[in-house]
């Protein structure tokens, strides 16, 4: 029953928002847009049947929001965007070995370049 409730509300929601675009800026349309996405999460925290995670649906809903740019844009949420940034900045640290395994053996190949 609650999520009859909670979904009658979005679409009654996005069909007032429907019903005033037309007339809106821009910059006035992109603020009431994000008004009832305020609203549906306010809507949902309340009346879902289950207690929601916010962050989670929000991360989510970017993530959305970006997947619908084009296929190869992504949203990362903080940590993701770090350990990115982490991964791809080439350095790197540790002894200055390389290595391979070998018979079930850890098996160092070389000292790397300035280690």
């Amino acid at each position: 029953m609650r999520k009859r409730i909670l979904a009658g509300a979005a679409v009654l929601a996005l069909g007032l928002t429907g019903m005033t675009v037309a007339t809106q800026t821009p910059r006035n349309e992109t603020f009431r847009m994000l008004q009832l996405f305020g609203d549906v999460v306010g809507i949902v925290e309340q009346a879902y049947v289950v207690p929601v995670d916010n962050k989670k649906l929000i991360e989510a809903a970017l993530a959305g929001m970006m997947t619908a740019l084009d296929p190869h844009s992504n949203y990362l949420a903080p940590d993701g965007y770090s350990d990115l940034q982490e991964r791809t900045s080439g350095e790197y640290s540790g002894v200055g070995l390389t290595i391979t395994a070998e018979g079930g053996l850890v098996k160092v190949i070389s000292p790397m370049d300035n280690s």
